[in-house]
């Protein structure tokens, strides 16, 4: 039976959303829910032009709109998976934490979609395009972090040989936006010496038409991403100029200088290289048949798919099977909140209605107790794999789940925090009873919301996913460890870069206090 995967985006017909939700339907039954981008966002993409290629998702409609995913796909429709794939700059669903199923969230453009960093803490699994942001989205609140590169569409980049090879180089893509700054400048110090064909906003057949009128592609990569364009050329079967700032993002790792890419190093050296293989035929030859070998073998959106599969399986092997109880969250009991990926759990006052044998049905490795009342802690000893008298005992980083259930067993919630930021790796789930009076007495509030618990708590390290009044004066939240606000990455990110009319200082000016 076809796994069942529900992908969350905007309909996009020229980027990657297209290109992945084609290749999970050749293996998966699929049903996709999103925007359509509206005229104001085609014309701020300058694709207006294109309109009439977008074909709406399966079910229309803008994802931070819906409050139960659920309750609008088809009647008997459980999804197995939920795929969210950022892209546009729209708001993703957030109300993951009811699914019966894992999520993913698959960041492509993390260097400029900010909001990625606090949307993909919504979500089991993380995959980042580029290699560099994995750390930074572990760092930011995110569990299991993976690089997942861009890849090409072998149905979509495809050779044109009765094309004829008019130009020395042929390049598409955007070169009139100041981001791409220097790959115009390179493009005009191309021309100076060569015949170059180059063209903005063309996509499809007409795009694979341009290229192989160029005998050689050239691409430029303007904030070391390994983009698009690398693996679509090399599918076409051209010969590849790209420069070398991809290599920090795995370009080296994927592909081989001089035998799938050609990587030019600076000025002198693309002039040469250019020059050099522009006047050995059957060099080009060699390098475009290699590089097109290469990304069929190894590097198409359906690699990709099968990638992700894999890595989901290694960490959730129910997929398919769903499991789960058949209840929906919210609920008042506490061990009903446990995560889809609880991996190494601790419970901080030994109170989940819950036994390691009941754990382990729920893919938990390993199921620990913590609490300093000794008389408990022998009761209910048989209930853990392991019980400590002390928090002390426990080593650093050490959990990827922290309950705490009973806050008074650690001298109150901001101690049992404290231990929780400390025994918690990154990105780790906090998942908390908290009692309303005590709330109030430690966080100086004079009731308790939402927007209380989230101040309170990301002053403790933690992002509150989600939170839910549990009745009896107490509320339940679920939150994620983070070690590095998203402005510092950000800040650090764009001072690296050196991005042409975007300064550190102003874009991290841009992002909201609690990033």
């Amino acid at each position: 039976m076809a796994l069942r995967v529900c992908i969350l985006g905007q309909a996009n017909p020229f980027a990657w959303m297209c290109h992945y939700v084609a290749a999970f339907r050749k293996r998966c039954e699929v049903i996709t829910v999103g925007p359509m981008p509206d005229l104001a966002r085609l014309r701020e993409w300058k694709r207006t032009d294109l309109a009439d290629m977008v074909q709406p998702c399966d079910i229309e409609i803008s994802l931070d709109k819906i409050a139960d995913l659920t309750g609008i796909l088809p009647a008997g429709w459980t999804p197995d998976l939920v795929v969210a794939i950022s892209g546009g700059g729209i708001p993703m669903f957030l109300n993951t934490v009811s699914l019966p199923c894992p999520t993913v969230f698959l960041s492509i453009d993390t260097w400029q979609c900010f909001a990625d960093h606090v949307e993909a803490r919504y979500y089991d699994i993380v995959f980042a395009a580029q290699r560099e942001y994995v750390s930074h989205l572990h760092d930011s609140g995110s569990r299991y972090v993976y690089w997942l590169p861009l890849a090409c569409n072998p149905e979509a980049h495809v050779p044109v040989f009765e094309e004829s090879e008019t130009h020395d180089v042929a390049f598409v893509g955007a070169s009139s936006l100041s981001v791409h700054a220097e790959r115009a400048r390179l493009l005009r110090l191309l021309a100076q010496h060569f015949s170059v064909l180059s063209a903005e906003r063309v996509h499809g057949l007409e795009m694979c038409r341009l290229f192989a009128r160029g005998r050689l592609a050239f691409n430029h990569s303007a904030v070391r991403d390994l983009n698009m364009r690398i693996f679509e050329v090399l599918s076409m079967g051209r010969p590849l100029l790209t420069n070398k700032d991809s290599a920090f993002n795995g370009l080296l790792d994927l592909f081989e200088d001089g035998k799938h890419v050609i990587v030019y190093r600076d000025d002198g050296d693309l002039l040469r290289k250019t020059r050099e293989y522009l006047e050995d035929d059957r060099a080009r030859r060699r390098i475009a048949q290699a590089g097109r070998a290469e990304v069929l073998q190894k590097h198409t959106y359906e690699h990709r798919v099968e990638s992700m599969l894999e890595q989901v399986r290694s960490l959730f092997p129910q997929l398919g099977t769903l499991q789960r109880p058949s209840f929906r969250l919210p609920s008042s009991r506490l061990s009903d909140w446990l995560p889809r990926i609880p991996g190494v759990v601790v419970d901080f006052g030994m109170q989940l209605e819950i036994s390691r044998h009941a754990a382990r049905r729920f893919n938990v490795s390993r199921f620990m107790g913590v609490s300093r009342d000794f008389v408990h802690v022998q009761r209910r000893r048989g209930s853990y794999d392991t019980v400590w008298d002390s928090v002390d005992a426990l080593e650093d980083a050490s959990a990827d789940t922290v309950f705490i259930s009973d806050e008074r067993d650690l001298e109150g919630m901001p101690h049992s925090l404290n231990h929780a930021f400390r025994v918690l790796a990154p990105g780790g789930t906090l998942v908390a009873r908290v009692s309303s009076k005590e709330f109030c007495r430690w966080a100086k509030e004079t009731s308790v919301s939402t927007e209380s618990l989230k101040k309170a708590f990301l002053k403790q390290g933690f992002h509150v996913t989600f939170t839910y009044a549990a009745g009896e004066g107490s509320w339940i939240v679920t939150a994620r460890k983070w070690t590095r606000r998203v402005r510092d990455i950000v800040y650090e990110t764009f001072s690296e870069l050196q991005v042409p009319g975007f300064s550190a200082e102003e874009v991290a000016a841009l992002l909201s206090p609690d990033m």
